[in-house]
């Protein structure tokens, strides 16, 4: 009975959260980036960074507080020490972004077209300056660009949400950025037990117990080691994926 009520609370809980995050991305849209461009224009889109950074945390804040989800991370102060590396983590949650970013200094990602479109966080996305999914060449220049700022990039090489009791199947364009950038690679191992917000689940889906969301932080990959394995760009890729995979699935 108890656990049946605890359950409905995460659900109202959930969509709470949910609610001020969307409402959240209109706000900062409507109200503070603009006012940001207007006060700092030159350095708009790294102010407009930290204020997604806290936005994030103070998300995060929210969920724990009203009982939605614990974390439990390792290596923070890593991740805040970062910078001009690529992030690469696996991908179970809906939510992995936000806790990754809201962990590092000047985050930038790659993000696909459709978040461009949409109306609580195409207005995020472009005060960021982050980088559009565009032309395969076209990407590597902004990323490059991007890691030379000293930011950091991150990547969830799936490409999509994988449960977190599945063996991630990674795409090459992570280790074909860090190979062609000559950047090194932080990896970043996510479990969130019980499962929730995953791929094909609806966010009223709520597990019988409090998920537990860990994010544990690898040790800095270089990856010139790889670029020595192969005699083209390709191969160096695949050697280097493989060993992002077998990082990845068995929890670093």
């Amino acid at each position: 009975m108890i656990t049946a009520i605890e359950r409905q609370w995460r659900i109202l809980a959930t969509g709470f959260c949910f609610a001020c995050f969307g409402l959240g991305g209109v706000f900062l849209t409507v109200f503070v980036f603009p006012t940001i461009r207007l006060i700092t224009p030159a350095r708009s889109a790294v102010t407009c960074r930290r204020v997604i950074r806290r936005s994030f945390t103070l998300f995060m804040w929210l969920m724990t507080r009203v009982g939605v989800i614990r974390f439990e991370i390792a290596g923070a102060q890593i991740l805040a020490r970062d910078s001009g590396c690529l992030l690469v983590a696996n991908h179970p949650t809906l939510i992995d972004y936000i806790v990754i970013a809201s962990l590092t200094n000047h985050c930038d990602c790659i993000v696909k077209q459709a978040l461009w479109s949409n109306p609580f966080l195409h207005g995020v996305v472009k005060a960021a300056g982050y980088i559009p999914n565009k032309g395969a060449e076209e990407v590597i220049d902004s990323c490059w660009k991007s890691l030379r700022q000293g930011n950091v990039l991150m990547i969830f090489p799936e490409g999509t949400r994988t449960a977190s009791d599945t063996t991630p199947r990674l795409q090459r364009g992570a280790a074909n950025i860090a190979l062609r950038t000559e950047t090194p690679i932080r990896v970043i191992h996510i479990q969130c037990e019980p499962q929730t917000l995953t791929k094909g689940e609806k966010w009223y889906q709520a597990p019988l117990r409090r998920p537990v969301y860990q994010l544990r932080v690898g040790e800095l990959v270089d990856v010139s080691e790889f670029r020595n394995t192969a005699t083209s760009m390709p191969g160096s890729a695949r050697h280097l994926t493989d060993y992002l995979q077998t990082q990845l699935s068995r929890g670093i």
